[in-house]
């Protein structure tokens, strides 16, 4: 049981970490606009740069180093998408 449960918190701490580090990189990504909660938007690096932008990787034709999809939630954090 103990072992099992060891794990089992193991790695919901990771997912905490990971979640929090995300968070900070988009918090601290360039941006030109009030996110919006509820609508996903994308995160990229340009020449070391990272910012986000409601346009997909799709549209952009990979132009930039697309990071991840993230939906900007009522509380203030983002999370991952599945796009």
């Amino acid at each position: 049981y103990y072992s099992s449960k060891f794990e089992e918190l193991s790695e919901q701490w990771q997912n905490l970490l990971d979640d929090i580090k995300i968070n900070e990189r988009i918090y601290n990504a360039l941006t030109g606009f009030q996110p919006i909660s509820g609508h996903i938007y994308h995160l990229y690096n340009k020449e070391g740069k990272d910012f986000i932008s409601l346009i997909s990787p799709q549209e952009w034709n990979n132009k930039y180093l697309h990071i991840g999809s993230y939906r900007y939630n009522s509380d203030g954090r983002w999370s991952k998408t599945k796009e």
